[in-house]
């Protein structure tokens, strides 16, 4: 079972939405000195719109998973859409089971980890690190 406890705004997100702040308050301020008050009502709502999106992508939302032991957890949010065996030749050349998650505008963009044990990363490749499954980053 996941629970969702409060939701936070991602790091890399809040310059970005205090960017877009300042930019639409500022256009929603010339509008309503330009065009009048029906022009500013219809741009202030489609503002707000575009605004509480973005806020959305942007979310981090804090959580408590707990398991059974058989239990299986999902690295994202999402729909899975996939699960097949297919062959892995870039790194483990091996046979793997792979797991396709469809994610929408509106899931969360976090990856999370189903355990607690750590481990060292396979290989670094492009300045990407691998994690084994099951392990988590401490960094």
């Amino acid at each position: 079972m996941i629970r969702s406890f409060g939701i936070t705004i991602h790091k890399e997100g809040r310059k970005i939405l205090l960017c877009l702040f300042a930019i639409l308050a500022f256009l929603n301020l010339l509008t309503w000195v330009l065009a009048g008050h029906l022009a500013f009502v219809v741009f202030f709502s489609i503002s707000a719109v575009i605004f509480l999106f973005i806020t959305n992508f942007f979310r981090s939302p804090k959580r408590i998973i707990s398991t059974g032991p058989l239990d299986i957890v999902a690295p994202a949010d999402g729909k899975v859409v996939v699960v097949e065996k297919t062959f892995e030749s870039g790194l483990l050349n091996e046979e793997r089971i792979q797991v396709s998650i469809f994610m929408s505008v509106f899931n969360v963009r976090r990856q999370l980890v189903s355990t607690g044990r750590t481990s060292d990363p396979l290989q670094p490749s492009d300045g990407l690190t691998l994690w084994p499954l099951g392990c988590q980053n401490q960094a």
